[in-house]
């Protein structure tokens, strides 16, 4: 049975690499080779300015800074534009150089960016200026997508720097790009989007109790034995956090433009512009793990739950009550709809998890 219970998969809404996702709440690190519960791993973001690409270098693109609405709802998602047909696409780019500490050679990266807006484009990650290595051509679409590229170094990689870029497609196409949230980790899949300002910034491991009647430990290893005594799983283990989540008030809720609260509804009347939002602030910690139920009673257009990137699209689950585990990567939550989206949702909750013994 799985070790810790039905967990949250690991998502990339596109990839140049398969994305795990397994039924055990863990993955395997790539860096410390232990099979590690998702909350608990430390992750570093090396990429030094994740949303000011004003301190990427630019090659043959216009750039506009600060120009459009970021998956995290603030104006910091900056433009880049590339006519097209100019020829040499493969320097058609912005990018920067990251200094990687012992070299990048014999590691693995994952590049991450989140992309929307017109045209198809390629992401590069390679070391130095010795190797250039391309994902395949991307099209963008109309909302924010986290697109990220996998490459694992060769020993001829050797004490080089480690180089992301977002570049012309290989057929020297137009696009006109949205971007924002670039992340370099070194492992082979992406985690939570980590934002910088001048330099790397860790997210440091969040440690568990040895505590044996919740599970068995090695002595003080926090990682799990290969066989516990006593399996474990995830459950509720605190009330609900969002406040009027039967919408029996019209309060405690910032709406946008088309949202409204109603006869007990949270309603989406398809009024809006595009990416409004109801959003209630300071529910959630930032990596660690939720459940969330609502109840949909009408659905038609794009409409998501989101921290900052999407935790469900709420417009694919058709009408009725749905469950569903999402991690946090933000300490709001927000019902996001497209433009002319229409939804009325009812009996929203969201409860933190915690582990405890499914037999003791």
């Amino acid at each position: 049975m799985p070790r810790l219970g039905m967990g949250m998969p690991i998502i990339s809404e596109t990839s140049e690499a398969a994305v795990l996702a397994v039924e055990d709440f863990v993955f395997l690190n790539d860096v410390s080779g232990e099979l590690t519960p998702v909350n608990t791993s430390s992750r570093t973001n090396l990429v030094l300015y994740s949303e000011d690409f004003s301190e990427w270098s630019n090659n043959g693109l216009t750039l506009s800074l600060n120009s459009a609405t970021a998956p995290d709802k603030n104006a910091t998602a900056d433009n880049i534009v590339y006519g097209g047909s100019a020829g040499s696409p493969n320097g058609k780019q912005v990018q920067v150089l990251i200094q990687i500490a012992g070299g990048s050679a014999n590691k693995t990266f994952t590049f991450s960016i989140h992309v929307k807006g017109t045209g198809t484009f390629r992401l590069k990650n390679t070391h130095g200026s010795v190797v250039d290595n391309f994902s395949s051509n991307l099209t963008a679409t109309s909302d924010f997508v986290r697109h990220d590229f996998l490459i694992s170094n060769s020993s001829a990689a050797g004490n080089g720097a480690q180089i992301v870029a977002v570049v012309a497609a290989s057929t020297d196409a137009a696009f006109n790009l949205d971007i924002w949230g670039a992340q370099l980790e070194e492992d082979s899949r992406v985690s939570n989007y980590i934002p910088t300002s001048g330099s790397a910034v860790s997210v440091a491991t969040n440690e568990l109790n040895d505590v044996s009647n919740v599970w068995d430990f090695d002595g003080t290893d926090i990682m799990l034995e290969v066989d516990p005594e006593n399996e474990g799983a995830f459950e509720e283990a605190t009330a609900n956090l969002i406040t009027n989540h039967d919408f029996a008030v019209d309060a405690n809720w910032t709406k946008g433009t088309g949202w409204s609260i109603s006869g007990g509804k949270l309603i989406g009347d398809g009024t809006n512009t595009d990416f409004q939002s109801a959003q209630q602030n300071n529910v959630t910690v930032v990596g660690d793990t939720y459940e969330a139920t609502v109840t949909v009673e009408a659905t038609s257009g794009q409409v998501e739950l989101k921290g900052s990137a999407v935790y469900k699209r709420i417009d694919t689950l058709g009408v009725g009550t749905h469950t569903f585990t999402f991690v946090a990567d933000s300490t709001n939550i927000r019902f996001l709809a497209n433009a002319s989206a229409t939804i009325t949702l009812d009996n929203f909750t969201v409860k933190e998890y915690a582990i405890t013994p499914l037999n003791v």
